[in-house]
Parts: C-alpha cells; sequence; structure tokens
C-alpha cells in the first residue's frame, strides 16, 4: 500500500515517530491530504517542545501575527530568548511591527524585558526609528528614561544619536529628560546629535532649550563635536544659538583648531565667518595654519593664507607653518608658503636646508634658488649655506 492510501490515523503516528522540524515538513509536504490533516500543528508542537518556541521568535521577527497566535495556542513560550537575550517582543520592536507588538503585550509579554546589553523594547524601536512602536510602548506603560544598564544611553539619546527626528519629538512630548547623560562617555542627547551631525534633531532640541555649554566626560561640547566630525550645517545652527566658539575644549583647542586640524575647510571657514581668531593658539603654541600644514591639509592652508594668517608664528618647539611643511616633506605647501614669506625665521630657514640636503633634484634647485635669494638678504644659517 502506497503512504497516500494509508489511513489517517496512521499517518498521525508516523508524524509522531519523526525527531527533525525537516522531517516534519517535508513529510507534510508530500500531499496536499498529508498536510490538510494536521497542517504544521506537529511542527509548532516540535518546536515549542525540542526548540524552545524559537520559531515564535522567527514569526516576531517577520512581522506574522497569525502564526504567533497559533503558537501561543499551543503552549509556546512568550518570554523564550536566543544567545542574545532577544524575546519576540524584543524582535518585534526592533523590525518595527507594531501589530505584533500590540499581539505580544496582550498576551502577557514583558513590557520591560532586557538582553545581554541591557536594551530594552523600547531602546531598540527608539534607536531604530519606529515612532509608531515607540507610540505603542509608551502607551502601554514603558519607562520613558529606562537606560540600558551598563551604557546608561535612554531611548531619547538612542533617538537623537542615529537621527531619529520624529522619535525625538515624541519622546519629549511624553516628557523625557534632556539632561540625563550615557555613563560611558557622559553625553547629553544634544552632544550625541552633534557629533553624529544630526542637524534637524539638534534643531529640535535647541528649541527645547538645552545647554550649549555643558561638555561631556572630557570637557567637548556640542559645538566642539561638530567641529571635530566636520558637521558644517550643525556647527552653523549652533552658532546661530550663540554657542561659544572661543571655548577651549578641554582647555586645550577651540573649534577652528579642530576643524583645521581635521581638515573641515568648510566648518573653518563658518567659524572664521562668526569671528574665530585664525591665529588662536592651543597649548602647545599651534596656530591652525600650522595643525594644517601639519597634515597636509592644502585647502584649509589656502583658506587660512586668504585671512591673511602671520606665517611666522612659532609654537613652543620654535616651528613655524614653513618649518612644519619642510620637516613634514610636504612639498606642495613648501612651494605654498614660500611664495607667501619674504624672509621666514631661521629655524625655519634651517628646517628648509636640512630638507635640501635630502631632497630630490627638482626640489633642491627651488628651494636652493630661494635660500640664495633670503640670505643675500642678510639670514644666516650658523654659517652654513646650502651651496
Amino acid at each position: 500500500m502506497s503512504l497516500l492510501n494509508l489511513p489517517n490515523e496512521v499517518l498521525l503516528l508516523i508524524i509522531e515517530t519523526l525527531s527533525s522540524q525537516k522531517d516534519i515538513l517535508y513529510f507534510l509536504m508530500t500531499s496536499h491530504r498529508i498536510y490538510h490533516i494536521q497542517q504544521v500543528d506537529p511542527l509548532y508542537k516540535f518546536n515549542i517542545k525540542f526548540g524552545g518556541s524559537s520559531s515564535l521568535r522567527w514569526y516576531s521577527r517577520k512581522g506574522y501575527t497569525l502564526p504567533i497566535e497559533a503558537l501561543l495556542k499551543r503552549g509556546a513560550d512568550l518570554e523564550c530568548t536566543n544567545e542574545r537575550g532577544w524575546t519576540p517582543l524584543i524582535y518585534a520592536a526592533l523590525y518595527g511591527h507594531e501589530d505584533v507588538v500590540r499581539l505580544l503585550l496582550e498576551k502577557g509579554a514583558v513590557l520591560e524585558c532586557t538582553d545581554e546589553r541591557g536594551h530594552t523594547p523600547l531602546i531598540y524601536a527608539a534607536s531604530l526609528g519606529h515612532k509608531d512602536v515607540v507610540r505603542l510602548l509608551l502607551e502601554e506603560g514603558a519607562d520613558l528614561d529606562n537606560d540600558d544598564h551598563p551604557y546608561g544611553r535612554t531611548p531619547v539619546i538612542w533617538a537623537a544619536m542615529n537621527g531619529h527626528e520624529n522619535v525625538v519629538g515624541l519622546l519629549l512630548e511624553k516628557g523625557a529628560r534632556l539632561d540625563l547623560v550615557d555613563n560611558e562617555y557622559h553625553r547629553t542627547p544634544v552632544i550625541w546629535a552633534a557629533k553624529k551631525g544630526n542637524e534637524g534633531v539638534v534643531r529640535l532640541l535647541l528649541e527645547r532649550g538645552v545647554d550649549l555649554s555643558h561638555g561631556d566626560g572630557q570637557g567637548y561640547t556640542p559645538l566642539a563635536w561638530a567641529a571635530i566630525e566636520g558637521h558644517e550645517g550643525v556647527v552653523r545652527v549652533l552658532l546661530e544659538k550663540g554657542a561659544d566658539f572661543k571655548n577651549k575644549i578641554g582647555g586645550s583647542c577651540t573649534p577652528v583648531l579642530w576643524a583645521a586640524k581635521r581638515g573641515h575647510e568648510g566648518v573653518v571657514r563658518v567659524l572664521l565667518e562668526k569671528g574665530a581668531d585664525p591665529e588662536e593658539k592651543d597649548s602647545l603654541d599651534r596656530v591652525p595654519l600650522a595643525w594644517a600644514v601639519m597634515k597636509e591639509h592644502k585647502n584649509v592652508v589656502r583658506l587660512l593664507l586668504e585671512k591673511d594668517t602671520d606665517l611666522e608664528t612659532e609654537e613652543k618647539f620654535s616651528y613655524t607653518p614653513l618649518a612644519w611643511a619642510v620637516l613634514e616633506g610636504h612639498e606642495g605647501l613648501v612651494r605654498l608658503l614660500l611664495e607667501k614669506v619674504l624672509i621666514p625665521s631661521t629655524e625655519a630657514l634651517t628646517a628648509v636646508h636640512q630638507w635640501y640636503m635630502l631632497s630630490q633634484q627638482d626640489m633642491r634647485v627651488y628651494l636652493g634658488c630661494y635660500l640664495r635669494t633670503v640670505l643675500s638678504c642678510g639670514v644666516y644659517l650658523n654659517g652654513v649655506t646650502p651651496y
């Protein structure tokens, strides 16, 4: 007798003897009749008994409500987790399935469940911008300021960090606190938003009157991070709201120094337009031009030269920007600076002389001609000339 001609009772007995979900699925798929007898009931029961109700997490991730209801009717574990500690509710919130979140909560899912990193469903929904899920979780009583211990990042910090303006707005409407900082870097939502370049979020937070002078654990303010990361739009917004561009970050560098050091031409330009000092010095007495030369940011160097920056400013090590260009071997910048300097400092000439002795022939000819010109004006290199 063929398999398809067996009585239903025998087919059910065969199903009960199968030992894997794959075997059960293949057996059910052998014919429409067999599948109709049990549909996926054996699979569900097997998964619940031997698979830790993993199917419930899978359907929660995919957003399928009917299979979830079927699994729960058969006794699936509503709080089953994977190796990361993700429950079905966390999966549904993570992937933005509002209907699944609602269903799981109606069935008794733990609202404030956490994974191995301390993330709650609300934190995942906020961090990924699922506004409708965030609203639903809040309506069900989720803690607005619950953070992800040990990192200490609240839902509004996550939303601000990832640039979800609509979620930030919703959380603020519900009373989220903007003065809370994370435990790792001690950054407020506006500092995170500025660092990540999320201009819309920054504007929204500024409307709430956040403190722009507050720094993180290193003393870096929102303007400082925007300048460091090169977010020109955010820098403009912060300056319009009165952010202090003269404040030395951590007691060392102002925003314009950081922007020059990182090569952010647009940010340097905006800061200079607002009145930043192009000859501002850091703790080493190093000016923006010197940093731009050292890091070979040619566009920033040209911009600063347009502002008539003093080319002879020396730092604590007595190096001028020209000296740094020579010592770092930035030939293009050496040429550019030599065109701007009539008689450089003795230290710069010494550096030029040192590089002259090591340079390729074409550069040696160029530097030699320049050195002969300036030395004829009475500048000496301790009695040594390169020709």
